[in-house]
């Protein structure tokens, strides 16, 4: 260990326990770009309301729909109002996530950050807040017009359900795992959109998760809140949103939660029983996807991003993550490493 790791090693738990004041220095720290200003808030006020208005939606969400992410929660979270040359060009609202944020969108709207004029204008505001926030997944290559102090891409799979999809899986040797999980469930009920069954699945997945050193449980309330919401609106928005909840004997055993849009069904999260064989329970509920996608009329299965998911199907592309970071606080970065993610 060289002399710079070892005075990192021994300062780390004193920068850790200032970090507080280490955000409070580096946010009163002037935006660098020319006529950017900041205005933070903990709680929404009629002020964020108008400047939502003049600005435009995200994609396929109303604006009532994405003040369901604004709502409190145990998490604490804080909205940012930045204004160029005294217009708004974005409202950032984020949620604590270890000793970084995220945008409240993040885990609960598949590729948004956040309303804002265009992309560049985004990349504006959010590398004026003096904080670090963290979008480690779901972006598009619109990533590259923001500015990131870092970005990454990784590979994510889907399957093309009006293509012969069972080829890939024979070719991956996923024929006997199949078979048993198609046995084992043969009995089951398959349910869509049951009542409670969104509440369920989240709290399943949440406690699956409690210990994972990501920490992506921060985003529970806001996915039922939002995910409750878009629920409700049904075939009235363009994004929409579905429950798959298996069986067995009338209790429920395993579950997903899904968006769809145009020909795309989209994989959200999901859980499980933890009475329930682990083994098959992951293979029948994306066996009971594939086969209510294809019911319905949707062309590809989006199964996101995960090693395990090429057994699936193939590459359907990249997608970004990014991280948006003063340099005051990158250059304290050693003294909070956390875990690497998919594609970083």
């Amino acid at each position: 260990m060289s002399l710079k790791q070892k005075a990192q090693s021994a300062l780390r738990p004193l920068v850790q326990a200032a970090w507080p004041v280490v955000e409070a220095l580096s946010r009163a720290r002037p935006p660098a770009a020319p006529g950017i200003s900041v205005h933070w808030a903990e709680a929404w006020t009629p002020e964020f309301d108008q400047a939502l208005a003049a600005l435009p939606a995200l994609a396929d969400c109303p604006r009532d729909l994405y003040k369901e992410l604004l709502r409190p929660t145990d998490v604490p979270k804080r909205h940012a109002l930045v204004r160029e040359n005294g217009a708004p060009i974005a409202i950032i609202s984020v949620r604590r996530c270890q000793r970084h944020w995220e945008p409240v969108a993040y885990q609960c709207m598949p590729g948004a950050i956040a309303p804002a004029r265009d992309a560049p204008a985004l990349g504006r505001a959010l590398n004026a807040l003096g904080l670090e926030v963290r979008v480690n997944a779901g972006l598009g290559p619109d990533v590259e017009q923001m500015g990131p102090r870092y970005s990454w891409k990784y590979v994510w799979y889907q399957i093309d359900l009006q293509s012969d999809y069972q080829a890939h899986w024979r070719a991956k040797k996923r024929q006997y795992t199949i078979n048993r999980a198609r046995k084992r469930c043969a009995e089951m009920e398959r349910r869509v959109d049951g009542a409670g069954d969104l509440e369920w699945i989240i709290a399943q997945w949440r406690e699956q998760w409690a210990a994972d050193p990501g920490q992506e449980i921060v985003a529970t309330q806001d996915r039922l809140h939002f995910w409750g919401a878009l629920a409700e609106l049904g075939n009235r928005n363009p994004l929409r949103l579905h429950t798959l909840t298996l069986l067995g004997e009338g209790k429920r055993a395993a579950g997903l939660i899904f968006t769809s849009r145009g020909d795309t069904v989209m994989l959200q999260c999901g859980g499980r029983d933890p009475g329930f064989d682990d083994s098959y329970s992951r293979a029948a509920t994306t066996l009971a996807s594939v086969d209510w996608a294809g019911e319905h009329g949707f062309r590809f299965l989006d199964l996101a991003a995960g090693d395990f998911k090429r057994l699936w199907g193939p590459e359907g592309g990249v997608r970004y993550g990014a991280i948006f970071r003063p340099r005051f606080i990158d250059a304290l970065s050693w003294a909070n490493p956390e875990p690497k993610h998919e594609g970083e």
